[in-house]
């Protein structure tokens, strides 16, 4: 610090404090972002140190010149240029700004994403806050706090970075994205500064996520028409049909004014040319591969649920009788210990920056309403915990790991000792209906998602499964929402819903992809146990399923197959006591099915393919429970064939 003069500050957010400074010696204005390391972990530091690197390396006329950096034993210390002012200052002065200003801006802006792009390197933050005026008119994009440099491997992302004024329709919906993004953004910072406010501006969060996924842009007052085709391009909701390069150099809006840099020789697969045949199909399979994990999102329903499947599956109810068996690994608190240091998996990646928004598509409830535009510029999540950020941390490298980096993954205590501490508080978080508690949940769900469809050995994700008690923790909070009245109403409740049963499910396949013969008679128990609780809400989940969205029926009624053909290779006692027709009235599954086969299509709750795939599970649920096991005493087998007939005989009166 000896070289800087600290003058005065300009801000502060949940993670650094910006002053403005002075050079010593040279008298040269410049801003100090001093960046805490308390409380950050090793893998914190690496990221922050990461964005620190890119913006070094970026040199042009439109980007922030960074200065300096160093650190001190307490924080890391960036030094860039400063600016007069920020853009979103302006737009505050002169609430818009002539249509000749206009086209100067987006013709620096272009630029200094074109260089981006070249370099593989995506903003995710575009806003008016994020870009600085110079003396002369000059603009220049700043804070890289999101900023992800794409490897030639990467041809979609999928975490959801930046502030939701500015989200093109494929983030907010949860679906893989690629650099146009960034330029989605451009769009709605060159609609706001000419007409004082972005295309799409509510105080409501959830509705503003619908207006962008839903509703057309306005032009409320006169605009040229080279600018506004230049505007509907970049705002184009389809992001293949979206205006992009090289095509949007050329556009006759910015074409004179655009600076292209030259391209040197080292670098590789720049974002701003057409992609070859072979990256347009490593595309396509990443965003097939990428998007079927997400919750019930409509325009992701195709996906389900085959996909969500670790192999290939057969058509349900069809029982393969002559299915080679495995021994199942032993269900107990196995110590695993963790490997050499070497072996540890790199950090993928981190973003932790205080326009953070969770990764939901439905992010904050229907009465909730945010009274400042300052509200939805900034932070929907502050004040996370440690254990908040360790979790997001890793859903976000989980995606991109490969089996051997699992294991290591597994392997660490330290791993484990994460997922002890948050068990004992995540559900209180969730039942309170807040953003930060549904997001730190769907978080930890993810993770355990990708562990259990896996192709690692079953007996180390058998081992951790137990050891942090996947299957009855996740039915006793499928329990707790369910009995919960005022988390129903929170528009990511079906989300988080899914996310249980998507956890649930893998669970029992992972146990039956063997065979219950192997396992002791306590190990037995523990499973009919979880069999019955996760019977006792089947009836609940699929009247509520109904009317949010059909692929939550589809998991559930996958679920009930998977556990009736799970029974059939047992033991006369288990097989008797999950067939009890007793238990089955009191947990009142006929009646919900009965309802899933009269209840006419809803197009507002899901498409009609998935609304097929319902009826068709619902069909193959039916036969599976009311299937003639020859594990069955007679009296019991008499029973569940009597039910058969007196339920279809219902069905055909119904209808």
């Amino acid at each position: 610090m000896e070289k800087y003069m600290i003058i005065s500050p300009i801000g502060e957010g949940s993670f650094a404090k910006v002053y403005r400074g002075r050079e010593k010696y040279t008298g040269r204005d410049v801003a100090l972002k001093f960046i805490s390391k308390l409380g950050k972990t090793e893998k914190d530091l690496y990221f922050l140190r990461r964005e620190i690197d890119i913006l070094r390396k970026m040199k042009h006329e439109n980007i922030v010149d960074m200065i300096n950096s160093f650190e001190t034993n307490n924080e890391i210390v960036v030094v860039t240029e400063r600016g007069l002012a920020d853009l979103y200052q302006l737009l505050e002065d002169d609430v818009n700004l002539p249509e000749d200003t206009v086209q100067k801006i987006a013709c620096q802006l272009v630029s200094a994403l074109y260089y981006l792009h070249s370099h593989r390197v995506l903003h995710r933050d575009m806003k008016p806050q994020n870009i600085l005026i110079f003396p002369g008119g000059k603009v220049k994009l700043c804070d890289f706090g999101f900023a992800r440099n794409m490897t030639m491997e990467t041809m979609v992302l999928t975490s959801i970075k930046g502030t939701p004024l500015y989200m093109c329709p494929e983030l907010v919906d949860e679906k893989p994205y690629d650099h146009s993004a960034d330029l989605w953004a451009l769009g709605c910072i060159l609609y706001e500064v000419y007409h004082g406010k972005p295309p799409f501006f509510t105080n409501n969060v959830f509705h503003l996520i619908k207006m962008i996924g839903k509703e057309s842009v306005k032009w409320p007052k006169p605009i040229s028409p080279d600018m506004r085709n230049f505007l509907e391009g970049l705002l184009t909701k389809d992001s293949t049909q979206r205006l992009t390069w090289p095509d949007l150099l050329h556009h006759p809006f910015v074409r004179t004014g655009v600076k292209v840099p030259h391209l040197t020789e080292s670098i590789i697969g720049p974002l701003t040319q057409p992609p070859t045949e072979e990256q347009r199909i490593l595309k396509q399979q990443q965003i097939k591969a990428k998007g079927v994990s997400r919750g019930p999102s409509k325009l992701l329903s195709k996906f389900m649920p085959d996909e969500h499947r670790k192999d290939t599956q057969k058509s349900p109810g069809n029982k393969d009788k002559n299915q080679k068996k495995s021994k199942i690994p032993i269900i107990q608190n196995t110590e695993i210990e963790p490997p050499p240091s070497s072996t540890l998996p790199p950090p993928v990646e981190l973003k932790t920056n205080q326009s953070t928004l969770v990764a939901d598509s439905l992010t904050m409830q229907e009465d909730k309403f945010v009274s400042t535009r300052e509200n939805l510029n900034t932070s929907i999540l502050t004040n996370r915990t440690i254990d908040e950020q360790q979790i997001e941390q890793h859903a976000e490298q989980i995606e991109s790991m490969s089996n051997e980096q699992l294991m290591n993954l597994l392997r660490q205590e330290s791993f484990y000792k994460l997922f002890e501490t948050i068990q004992t508080t995540i559900l209180s978080k969730l039942l309170e209906c807040t953003l930060n508690g549904a997001s730190f949940y769907r978080n930890m769900m993810k993770i355990l998602r990708f562990i259990l469809q896996s192709d690692m050995d079953p007996h180390l994700i058998i081992s951790f499964t137990n050891k942090i008690h996947v299957p009855d923790l996740s039915l006793k909070h499928l329990k707790a929402i369910l009995d919960h009245p005022t988390i129903r109403k929170e528009p990511w409740f079906a989300h988080i819903l899914y996310d249980i049963l998507i956890v649930i499910r893998l669970w029992f396949e992972l146990i039956t992809a063997y065979t219950l013969q192997q396992l002791n008679e306590e190990q037995c128990k523990f499973y009919l146990t979880m069999s019955h609780e996760f019977l006792e809400q089947t009836s609940l989940i699929l009247n509520l399923a109904s009317s949010l969205d059909y692929t939550i029926c589809c998991e559930t009624l996958m679920i009930l197959i998977i556990l009736c053909e799970s029974y059939e290779d047992v033991s006369p006692l288990l097989c008797q006591a999950w067939y009890d027709p007793i238990r089955l009235d009191k947990c009142q599954i006929w009646p919900a099915i009965a309802q899933l086969i009269t209840t006419s299509f809803k197009s507002e709750n899901s498409n009609i393919e998935i609304y097929n795939e319902t009826l068709m599970y619902t069909v193959a649920t039916m036969a599976a429970l009311t299937y003639p096991s020859q594990c069955l005493p007679d009296a019991l087998l008499e029973a569940k064939i009597k039910k058969q007939f007196v339920f279809f005989g219902n069905i055909i009166q119904w209808h």
